[in-house]
């Protein structure tokens, strides 16, 4: 049972602040995982708007959770939500970013199903209520999506869903009028071996696997990590004047600031890899920031280690490739990979694959997760 702190002195992500019922299961599991977390690490706390205000809003706008739903409608928060927002806005400083994240009853930490988003206060209070309102809402709108609906059907196809809000604190500094993390990145484990990726800036570049170092196994080392540095290019940042997300050329004193975070990482790392020898791993997120004295864990959910399993026998060399959402029609094997739109996609590829697909069978195709959008819209095929 987590406990109501409505302490307003203390600062985003020192004490939990719960509203309503059911936190959803990142915060749950980021909840449970602080119970048990390392003491040389400090864990994100945050507020938490409950599924029940989800249902409130849903009773608002004459929805259920087999509506169709676009952000683009005209949706309104309750009047109890509205209450609470305007205790969030109280709570927050201006210039000083925070996420807000999904929190569904079937999604856990890093599964990007549903919707998040950044929100830099202003300090004008009017102004904030209306941005936070409509990021609300823009999750909220996330849980009716196709993507959404098919992950819902799979994960909990018997249980009650919904979704809640979970608001933390941006971990990092400023640098010349942007805000990012000095290192973040993901913690995680992959065909039973561990993968750490890390990137400098804000992880979501960790997340979409651009721009990161990609480590493995026994190679897993702040010192590999700190080698690797000059191999980033760009770095995601928060412009605290716009509140967009901006790509930033990596420069000499971003990788000497990271550079300085080694021995936070190698604190990070020795916790970790500690539970995955126990065979208890953990999926972790985390950020490193000038400014805090542990590494500060984001968001965290138990991991599983598990056997490599193929038609084609034992493994041989190294998997070169990982997807969140691989194959949805159910497991297959290959002879070969076709990767099509490295270089980017034109309407000449497809007729390049058609003419390859009428000889061979049995091979993985990757291609951009943008083509089926503009499949669909008709663009790419020129109709």
């Amino acid at each position: 049972m987590v406990e109501v702190n409505n302490d307003n002195e203390l600062p985003m992500g020192e004490e939990w602040l719960i509203f309503g019922n059911g936190v959803g299961l990142k915060t749950a599991d980021i909840q449970h995982y602080e119970l048990t977390a390392p003491k040389s690490l400090r864990v994100l706390r945050g507020v938490s708007i409950g599924v029940s205000h989800f249902h409130l809003w849903l009773a608002q706008n004459n929805l259920t959770v087999a509506s169709d739903v676009t952000f683009d409608r005209d949706l309104q928060l309750p009047v109890d939500t509205e209450k609470i927002n305007e205790q969030i806005v109280q709570l927050l400083s201006a210039k000083q970013p925070v996420i807000v994240r999904s929190s569904a009853s079937d999604e856990k930490g890093g599964s990007g199903i549903y919707a998040s988003d950044f929100f830099v206060p202003t300090g004008n209070k009017d102004e904030d209520l209306v941005r936070l309102a409509q990021i609300q809402n823009f999750i909220y709108s996330s849980f009716f999506t196709d993507r959404a609906k098919a992950q819902r059907e799979k994960a909990l196809p018997s249980q009650e869903s919904g979704m809640s809000i979970l608001i933390q604190p941006v971990i990092g500094d400023e640098h010349d009028g942007y805000f990012m993390p000095t290192l973040s990145g993901i913690l995680t484990t992959i065909n039973g071996e561990p993968v750490l990726r890390v990137v400098i800036g804000l992880g979501t570049k960790a997340v979409e696997m651009e721009e990161a170092i990609v480590l493995r196994g026994a190679n897993i080392s702040a010192k590999e990590v700190i080698n690797s540095l000059p191999a980033l290019s760009r770095a995601d940042a928060i412009n605290l004047v716009t509140g967009e997300l901006e790509s930033l050329r990596v420069d000499r004193q971003m990788i000497e600031l990271a550079t300085a975070q080694q021995e936070k990482l190698e604190l990070l790392l020795r916790e970790w890899q500690a539970n995955f020898k126990s065979g208890k791993p953990d999926y972790l997120e985390f950020a490193l920031a000038q400014n805090e004295q542990k590494p500060v864990v984001l968001q965290a959910s138990p991991d599983k280690i598990k056997p490599v399993v193929s038609e084609l026998g034992e493994p041989q060399g190294v998997v070169l490739c990982e997807g969140t959402d691989v194959v949805n029609t159910g497991t297959k094997f290959a002879r070969g990979i076709v990767w099509l739109g490295e270089q980017g996609l034109t309407p000449d590829d497809l007729v390049y694959l058609a003419n390859f697909n009428k000889n061979n069978r049995d091979y993985l195709l990757f291609v951009p997760d943008e083509v089926f959008s503009r499949i669909v819209g008709g663009s790419l095929l020129g109709i």
